[in-house]
């Protein structure tokens, strides 16, 4: 009987489907609103891959510092992320759920870096949920902080209403040291911050 070396069978496949990969992407990462053709296929998606996050039999580990961050090659394409943000994108991309409740005490900076990480990839429904709670952090000390992300970010739906924020508390947002920076750093963003409070006064008039 001959023994297979180092005990190890290795297979390769090609999978082949009718559609094409423009049509495949949104399943796997953009948002699909109920009743749509696809909902039940990510739904199906989002539980396996939640059986596989569960599952002991990874493939491969991803050690940053003294951590370990188990995970499968499968799915693995993640570089320079922090590794509390390493650990929640994996999970995202496993599971499809964002607990907004985890991150209650966590702090903006660590929001930001799954921020960061879920629009490097093009994850776009995690960055929505990121988004929405930076958004919901906002305060006066660090409203020019969360809008100067989403500006480099190219994300309209945060930067919009960060700016709406700072319009609103203008005068208290201009003696933070965020303000000056800004105006520093980015004048032509600051520039906009200025038209855009200049409107909604006339608007508001």
């Amino acid at each position: 009987m001959k023994t297979l070396p180092k005990d190890t069978l290795r297979l390769q496949f090609e999978l082949k489907t009718e559609a094409s990969y423009k049509d495949l992407l949104p399943l796997l990462l953009g948002p699909i609103p109920e009743g749509h053709k696809w909902f039940d296929e990510r739904k199906r998606l989002h539980e396996d891959l939640l059986r596989m996050h569960n599952d002991e039999n990874t493939d491969v580990n991803l050690k940053i510092g003294d951590e370990i961050v188990p995970a499968h090659w499968s799915i693995l394409f993640i570089a320079d992320i922090p590794t509390k943000a390493i650990r929640e994108f994996v999970a995202f991309l496993y599971t499809g759920i964002f607990e907004d409740e985890l991150y209650e005490n966590t702090n903006l900076d660590e929001v930001y870096d799954l921020y960061r990480a879920a629009d490097k990839y093009k994850v776009l429904d995690l960055r929505k949920h990121c988004g929405h709670s930076l958004m919901a952090r906002i305060s006066v000390d660090n409203a020019v902080q969360i809008l100067t992300w989403a500006d480099a970010h190219n994300d309209e739906e945060v930067k919009t209403a960060a700016m709406d924020f700072v319009g609103s508390n203008f005068v208290a947002i201009t003696d933070t040291g965020g303000w000056k920076k800004l105006t520093d750093e980015n004048p032509k963003l600051a520039g906009k911050v200025i038209a855009f409070c200049t409107e909604k006064l006339k608007n508001s008039k």
